[in-house]
């Protein structure tokens, strides 16, 4: 009665799993969702850096068992969003059990040395990732501790959820995964480090990034096909509206797009451009909205039609131009494992599973004043700052 107990206790510490069998896939993708809490931007610098040491070595995986156990050629897929970390893997089916283990390894045993911490200050920061982030970061002193505790604080069972997708049989990792964490007790809920951070200078990015946030936004069944098609519309391809106002017209940018994301304060829609100093004046931005406000009210049944396309091309087709930026740092692709990522996601988020036939077919039936009246709410009512 006492050790069936135990386990009974064992297993409501286990984070929860989903199995998504695959017959005809010829390996296996184990994606992990990690819910985070508000985090102020050093917690944030020091969350990305616990997650990119975390998976180089364990205390029971060194190195090199950590390449044999991942599939030749991959590597972990690591992201912070601003409402979850993603980690995934990839295996060979014979190697299912020892990459459960592993990424529990991760969770639990991370070795963080010391001198790996501190080969791992610098970063080479590409101009446009900020308009990807949908949180602040800002760099701080590492040390062992501050690292540890963050990641032991974050990597409780009630925020992790995992999903395994590809060629296993079922039940399989639901048995597996049970055994990898059996006898493992949590330690003690502590507060994160660094509640009280240093005042953050703001050095700038070396391209100012001019960004149009909307208010939050509550995505459901209903509503996302038509915020889908609204992005299509604005700023995917040459034939989009940022494309010719921003480039061809005004000449201020030289990368614009539009794209939902997850922020600190919810999900948004944002527009954002690679821009100037001159792109960021104030008269400059007004008379950008205005060119942007006039071509969304002229929209036309063509545009409407264009829009829908491209929807077919990245949910039917698989190209990659979603736009939803999630657990990469840019669109999710029909790749297996971001489509197993943007499932899980989805069913965890959302409350329902992820379906690219639903999707498409709802944009088919999309109304262009419908559109129209979303595009013109989204320009008029976005805030805007720079990055």
């Amino acid at each position: 009665m006492i050790p069936a107990l135990i386990f009974a206790l064992q297993v409501s510490s286990m984070p929860e799993i989903h199995e998504y069998p695959a017959s005809t896939q010829d390996s296996v993708s184990i994606e992990a969702i990690v819910t985070l809490p508000a985090l102020n931007p050093a917690q944030r610098y020091l969350m990305g850096q616990a997650l990119t040491l975390a998976v180089q070595r364990t205390q029971e995986y060194g190195s090199r068992d950590v390449l044999r156990v991942l599939k030749t050629g991959t590597r972990f897929r690591l992201y912070q969003a601003a409402d979850h970390l993603r980690i995934g893997l990839t295996v060979e089916p014979k190697d299912l059990g020892t990459g459960l283990s592993l990424l529990r390894s991760v969770m639990t045993k991370p070795s963080f040395l010391e001198d790996t911490i501190k080969a791992k200050k610098s970063s080479v920061k590409d101009p446009w990732q900020p308009a990807y982030n949908g949180f602040s970061t800002m760099e701080v002193g590492l040390n062992q501790p501050d690292i540890l505790q963050i990641w032991q604080g974050i990597m409780r069972p009630k925020n992790i959820s995992v999903a395994v997708g590809g060629n296993f049989t079922a039940n399989d990792p639901t048995e597996k995964w049970t055994t990898t964490w059996r006898g493992w007790n949590p330690p003690l809920e502590t507060a994160l480090p660094l509640k009280y951070p240093p005042k953050q200078i703001d050095l700038g990015n070396p391209v100012p990034l001019l960004i149009f946030d909307s208010k939050p936004i509550k995505l459901t069944r209903d509503n996302m096909p038509l915020y889908f098609l609204a992005a299509n519309a604005l700023g995917v391809g040459k034939e989009s509206i940022l494309w010719q106002i921003a480039r061809e017209e005004m000449g201020l940018s030289y990368r614009q797009e539009s794209f939902l994301l997850p922020t600190d304060e919810g999900w948004r829609f944002r527009i954002a451009f690679a821009t100037d100093d001159q792109g960021v004046k104030p008269e400059t931005i007004a008379k950008l909205r205005e060119k942007i406000r006039a071509s969304c009210a002229a929209l036309t049944q063509a545009d409407l039609d264009h829009a829908i396309g491209l929807g077919k091309g990245y949910l039917k087709n698989s190209i990659p131009t979603m736009p939803l930026i999630l657990g990469i740092g840019s669109a999710v692709t029909n790749d297996p494992n971001d489509q197993l990522y943007l499932r899980h996601y989805w069913l965890s988020k959302f409350g329902f599973v992820w379906s690219a036939d639903s999707l498409y077919g709802q944009m088919q039936t999309a109304k262009l004043e419908d559109l129209k009246k979303l595009l013109l709410q989204l320009v008029d009512q976005s805030d805007v700052h720079v990055l």
